[in-house]
């Protein structure tokens, strides 16, 4: 059937039948084809693409960092509320990169890195909490005030 993907049925239509009646105008109820050379379709389709990747990017990371905020609140006896700890044997967390934060929970969790209570903590976690775990602290800000 014209306009219909190979094996996929007559309600699936090829890519380039979507971008052709994309780039079709309608004026005033009356169609127009617009002539467009191939440089400007691709250029087309490459910005629509990277605008669709954007969005999705910036909403994973938002959600990633949601749901590390609700992971963290079993963090916050050691490490604070907000990821600055209020022990002396706990390091902040608030501000890290998330590289680094990732770094360490998988070194706890391997046992590359050694601690009474964050290996047997890491231990528990998966690939997906230590990314959002991480990314929340890493969205922090912190500002620093010197005392004059």
């Amino acid at each position: 059937m014209p306009g219909a993907a190979p094996g996929r049925g007559a309600l699936a239509p090829r890519f380039g039948d979507l971008i052709r009646n994309f780039l079709t105008l309608r004026i005033q109820g009356e169609t127009m084809a617009r002539q467009r050379t191939r440089s400007e379709k691709i250029a087309l389709g490459a910005g629509l693409f990277l605008l669709v990747l954007h969005a999705a990017a910036a909403g994973a990371a938002e959600s990633a960092q949601n749901a590390g905020k609700a992971k963290a609140q079993a963090c916050a006896t050691c490490h604070g509320p907000l990821g600055i700890s209020q022990l002396p044997n706990a390091p902040h967390l608030a501000g890290q990169p998330k590289i680094y934060l990732v770094e360490q929970l998988r070194a706890y969790k391997s046992g590359k890195r050694n601690n009474e209570v964050m290996s047997v903590v890491a231990r528990g976690l998966s690939e997906n909490d230590i990314d959002d775990l991480a990314a929340w602290y890493a969205s922090m800000e912190i500002s620093v005030n010197v005392k004059p």
